[in-house]
């Protein structure tokens, strides 16, 4: 695989991971007035190609059960621009991820799926040269943020986006 030239100063990118959706969607509803200036810059990212996801995490949302439906509307009205396909490009580091983490490559040879997107997301953001924005937790050993570490991908939660952002909340 040949090294890809980055940029020196790229904007940044984001690739978004089910649990940070997950969460976004229950603790920071579009509908709640606060919160709406975070959900229009979110799909003005997605707009610009700076926020995706792979058809993986479009899948896990679609399977998602939590309390209503808000995040598979949302993700339904967003999935053009929101989730990407996998490339060859994506499917050979996505591999090569698994291969590194052999929690993953035991479930998936055992046909479990609920962790199916996790490599995806670290490969989308490595072949994009992304941050990865997922709310796992950063100490267990098989999560996305230690098993990213390992490709020198430093993943952020909602809190870090929001503060990268720059959004701030003001009392009028």
């Amino acid at each position: 695989m040949a090294a890809k030239t980055l940029p020196l100063f790229p904007e940044e990118t984001y690739s978004v991971d089910t649990s940070a959706l997950i969460r976004l969607t229950n603790f920071y509803p579009r509908e709640q007035k606060m919160f709406k200036v975070i959900w229009d810059d979110i799909e003005q990212l997605i707009n610009e190609g700076k926020f995706f996801a792979t058809k993986y995490v479009h899948e896990d949302i679609k399977r998602y059960q939590g309390k209503d439906e808000r995040l598979r509307r949302w993700a339904q009205k967003h999935q053009k621009k929101l989730f990407v396909p996998v490339d060859a490009e994506v499917f050979a580091v996505a591999q090569d991820v698994i291969a590194k983490a052999p929690h993953w490559k035991e479930r998936i040879e055992h046909g479990e799926t609920r962790t199916e997107s996790d490599p995806f997301v670290i490969a989308l953001a490595i072949v994009r040269g992304s941050r990865i924005i997922t709310e796992e937790n950063k100490e267990k050993l098989t999560r996305i943020p230690q098993i990213a570490a390992r490709f020198h991908v430093n993943p952020i939660n909602l809190f870090d986006f929001f503060t990268e952002r720059k959004f701030e909340i003001v009392k009028r």
